[in-house]
């Protein structure tokens, strides 16, 4: 045995580390197995080469006792092989395989039957006084030596003992019966097997290299099938997480939305009853105080509940943006109409410049952008005032929200996007953000493609700018003047509600917009096909949604309906396509109402 790491030193350790390469026992069995499959095919050969020799022998003289008699007996030897041989298939078919060992040794021993009957050849046609047929037996033997080593190389036991019982026996009769000429003869013999071993250990070296190659093969598919097993079963893990995911996220999402709405909707009105008690002129002085208090108190829960949202959202996978192009100009007076009760309630000047501008963005994502900035603005400027509006910076605009407040020191400018972050001074104890709005600012405006940039100095106030690709301004539109119908508008938020009834008045059309939650619910009991158009919100009350109105109010409806929401999920609009009802998303812009208007009734 050799030592692990030595080299080989010739052919015999260059044969024995080919078979002992991968795995000896399964080279050998692999060799066997295909030396048992092939095996019919040297028999077949070696029958009609035999049955061609006997009838040229009989043909070119030769005594015909003597062909005759090499015919019986090389044909008796060869079908003894295969009777051999096919005893052994037959085992191996009923499942009785014999062992390595035995079935190596059968087939020894039909190629030594083979050999046999071409040995007993060259005493059969052998004449001691006739030198050149003697000559020409011989060479004849040696021929049939090369050949069926080739044939039969599989094994090296197989090569060895059949050359042996064809070349031993020969070099003795040769030796024995010719004396003159026995050394010419038996140097041919040497030499036929010296030729015939070889060639049959050359390919016997193939075919060890092909038993190695179908061993490698095998562990490279066992391997592959293992590989392409394991990804599948990563593949549908992964897409179970996936799936597990997006469903939590879309849980996550209406339960956000939910929370929000039910959330806001007290709070805008006690913001509203506390904003016609600061009004009232009956106000107790006195009341002030707990008054302005209460206010303060009212804003910080609205801005918890904001945070906490947000909060939750960043937790979540954000979907990608829907980017396309958004006038400015309608998201600014959006902005604004939102949030001006806020800037008023601390004596703010909450202003926007008109514009043209547009640019390529995610409409949800860049209206909670310039909400955050704008209420990030306000609550941090104590006097003056708040503006936003819009610069051409090359092939992009530069979204610019401006205040008149404190200012950031310069060495904060870094961390001032950075999640938590909070610019609060030691008089700001009332203030209770957790600091993600700007943090949220960064991500949606990255996410849409766009830059935020801060200029900002202390007691100089500040500049926010998002930068996002522009986009080619859209041409105005003229609205008429003149009433063109009736429209009922329903909408829960006092705020939006005035602010979509002036946009309605503006572009000449009579509103009827019930202001209470009894007048709400009136609307399923009302034959509505009396206006011309119906712009419904999707949730108006806990218990009550467009889609309560429009089934109440039939099929002739559905048509001259728009829909809108800020937070209608895919299965609403769908629905609500499916028969035949317009959708918009929040904050409708004046151009969109307009072109629904003027967009004839299905």
């Amino acid at each position: 045995m050799k030592q692990d790491g030595a080299q080989p030193t010739g052919l015999p350790d260059r044969i024995y580390l080919l078979s002992q390469a991968i795995r000896p026992a399964e080279v050998r069995q692999i060799l066997v197995n295909t030396a048992l499959t092939d095996g019919w095919m040297p028999l077949v050969i070696n029958m009609n080469i035999s049955i061609f020799v006997g009838m040229t022998a009989l043909t070119a003289g030769f005594g015909a006792t003597q062909s005759l008699t090499f015919l019986v007996i090389h044909l008796s030897a060869t079908t003894a092989a295969m009777i051999v041989y096919l005893l052994l298939q037959l085992r191996r078919q009923m499942g009785r395989e014999l062992s390595l060992d035995a079935t190596e040794r059968g087939l020894c021993f039909n190629d030594i039957l083979v050999m046999c009957g071409w040995g007993l050849g060259l005493a059969l046609f052998f004449i001691p006084q006739d030198d050149d047929r003697s000559l020409m037996l011989v060479l004849l033997m040696a021929v049939a030596g090369i050949s069926s080593a080739a044939l039969n190389a599989k094994t090296l036991p197989t090569l060895l003992f059949g050359r042996i019982t064809l070349f031993g026996p020969a070099m003795f009769f040769v030796a024995w019966t010719q004396p003159i000429l026995w050394p010419l003869l038996i140097a041919t013999l040497m030499v036929g097997a010296a030729m015939s071993v070889g060639i049959g250990y050359a390919v016997h070296i193939q075919l060890l290299n092909e038993a190695n190659l179908v061993l490698r093969m095998r562990d490279t598919n066992a391997l592959l099938v293992q590989q392409s097993k394991t990804l599948e079963r990563s593949a549908k893990q992964e897409r179970q997480a996936q799936e597990q995911l997006l469903e939590e996220a879309q849980l996550r999402e209406r339960f956000l939305h939910a929370i929000n709405h039910d959330l806001s909707q007290p709070l805008s009105g006690l913001g509203m009853c506390l904003y016609t008690l600061d009004q009232s002129a009956g106000m107790p002085p006195d009341t002030r105080g707990p008054l302005n208090a209460a206010r303060k108190c009212l804003q910080t829960a609205k801005s918890l509940i904001r945070d906490v949202t947000d909060v939750a959202q960043r937790k979540g996978e954000r979907p990608l943006p829907k980017i396309e192009d958004i006038p400015l100009g309608p998201l600014f007076e959006r902005i604004v109409d939102e949030l001006n009760p806020v800037a008023e309630q601390k004596g703010l000047a909450l202003r926007y410049v008109a514009t043209s501008q547009a640019v390529k963005a995610d409409v949800n994502m860049l209206r909670r952008v310039l909400r955050n900035l704008a209420f990030n603005a306000i609550d941090y400027t104590d006097s003056g005032k708040v503006l936003l509006g819009a610069k051409k910076r090359g092939e992009t605009t530069g979204i610019i929200v401006a205040d008149t407040g404190r200012g950031i020191p310069k060495d904060k400018h870094d961390s001032v996007f950075d999640a938590y972050f909070r610019n609060t001074a030691e008089n700001d104890q009332d203030r209770s953000h957790v600091g993600l709005g700007l943090a949220i600012v960064r991500d949606l405006t990255q996410a849409m493609g766009g830059e935020a940039v801060l200029k900002s100095a202390p007691e100089h106030g500040s500049l926010f700018e998002i930068r996002l690709r522009r986009s080619e301004p859209t041409k105005a539109k003229q609205f008429p003047r003149k009433a063109r119908g009736h429209v009922l508008l329903a909408e829960d938020q006092p705020g939006l509600r005035e602010h979509l009834s002036l946009m309605l008045r503006q572009l000449g059309y009579q509103v009827t917009a019930p202001t209470t939650e009894a007048g709400l619910r009136k609307l399923t009991d009302m034959t509505l096909t009396g206006y011309d158009r119906l712009l419904l919100d999707v949730s108006l009350l806990p218990d009550l949604t467009a889609l309560d109105i429009l089934r109440a109010a039939g099929k002739d409806i559905y048509g001259r309906t728009l829909v809108i929401s800020e937070y209608a999920d895919a299965g609403v609009r769908a629905h609500l396509s499916a028969i035949g009802v317009t959708f918009a998303q929040k904050p409708i812009s004046r151009d969109r109402l307009a072109t629904w208007l003027n967009t004839s009734p299905a």
